[in-house]
């Protein structure tokens, strides 16, 4: 039987199609699933706010001896709206997603680690947690047990999972302070034996356990919320590490830690390393690393990746803000 030219042309165009599209599906697959692709990040300053007494400015102190004191913690609501925690004026700050300032809420807040979660904003102090309404209400504090020996410093936090569970960290241990946060806190001897090492992600479905194995070399350990470890990523560098620390896994899996390298002579880079989920390096942003006071919380990341950093200057305190390429 012969075949006519004009259908053997058809055969052999319809078969380079889809060999063609099976080169790229093949190319994206590989991209992205084995961390080929590299994310790029466009950075824009969301806050700038300067130091003084007028509203929507911070207050800024100088102590007899010690670091001077400005804000120390802020928080990323729903839709991009940012709180920031005036250490000096005992109030919080509330700014849009653009970065227009809204309102203080509250009055003589005292604490150092902030977190937002369904419309209400957490404040730990060292001894509570302070619940309040995002009109500055207070509506619980709940004591924390005095056998968890908290540290009020860089890198100690209060965690609220999108299971309603509320972790605070002492040194490199969580402790679950809620189950529910609108049922109330755990009796407090409850609290202490819900110790664990390590961070929730944003689910409470896994936990993140920094390792060091050497100066220069890091194990990110993964567990399931049992315990048992499903991965392990490999942080290294060229210098040596100063403090890292898991910051979240966004809503595609991408996991984000905060790094400082150490140099040669002791100048600390700030940065932050992207990893997918299985365990590739697919961005790494270098962060400013200039601050005028001392600040708790420097970085943190929503669910949908975006990044963002509280700095402050000599003239006052900024909000940055990375958001990935061809996000929507």
């Amino acid at each position: 039987m012969k075949v006519s030219s004009v259908g053997l042309r058809d055969r052999i165009y319809l078969l380079g199609l889809v060999a063609v599209v099976g080169l790229f599906a093949l190319v994206f697959l590989l991209r992205h699933e084995f961390g080929t692709t590299t994310y790029q990040y466009q950075k824009t300053t969301l806050i700038a706010t300067v130091w003084g007494p007028q509203p929507g400015t911070f207050g800024l102190f100088y102590p007899p001896d010690g670091e001077i004191i400005g804000p120390r913690t802020f928080a990323v609501g729903e839709n991009g709206t940012v709180y920031i925690f005036d250490t000096v004026k005992h109030n919080i700050k509330r700014f849009d997603s653009d970065g227009r300032f809204i309102r203080s809420i509250g009055k003589n807040l005292y604490g150092y680690a902030l977190a937002w979660h369904n419309g209400f904003l957490f404040l730990l102090d060292g001894e509570a947690l302070h619940k309040y309404d995002e009109n500055g209400l207070e509506v619980g504090a709940y004591p924390i047990s005095p056998a968890i020996k908290l540290h009020e410093g860089y890198g100690q936090w209060l965690r609220v999972t999108s299971d309603d569970a509320l972790y605070v960290k002492s040194g490199r241990k969580a402790y679950r302070i809620f189950s529910d946060v609108d049922e109330g806190a755990f009796p407090q001897d409850r609290q202490v034996a819900t110790e664990r090492t390590g961070t929730p992600n944003r689910l409470g479905n896994r936990w993140y356990r920094l390792i060091r194995q050497s100066d220069s070399r890091r194990l990110l350990e993964i567990e399931d919320g049992k315990g048992k470890v499903l991965q392990g990523i490999v942080l290294e560098t060229s210098g040596h590490f100063g403090n890292n620390y898991f910051l979240e896994e966004d809503n595609k899996g991408n996991i984000y830690v905060e790094t400082q390298q150490v140099d040669d002579d002791d100048r600390i880079q700030l940065g932050v390393w992207v990893f997918n989920k299985r365990g590739k390096r697919i961005a790494e942003l270098i962060l400013p690393n200039r601050y005028h006071t001392s600040v708790y919380k420097k970085v943190l990341v929503d669910g949908q990746g975006t990044i963002y950093q509280m700095r402050t200057e000599p003239d006052g305190v900024y909000i940055d803000r990375w958001i990935r390429k061809g996000s929507s």
